[in-house]
């Protein structure tokens, strides 16, 4: 599996792990709260594109 982790401060950071081929384990902490999605290869891009244009 691959696995990507940023850290963006004490209580916040993100985690991706690809699960197969097309399947992601999304982990996000928000405050310290953990929320877990599993997204599609093509969801995940949709959502980077949409944070992407929300900092524009």
């Amino acid at each position: 599996m691959k696995s990507v982790n940023m850290q963006l401060d004490e209580n916040n950071w993100l985690e991706i792990t690809q699960v197969n081929g097309e399947l992601f384990e999304v982990r996000v902490s928000q405050n310290g709260i953990v929320n877990v999605f599993y997204l599609t290869q093509e969801e995940l891009k949709a959502t980077e594109y949409h944070l992407t244009m929300m900092d524009n």
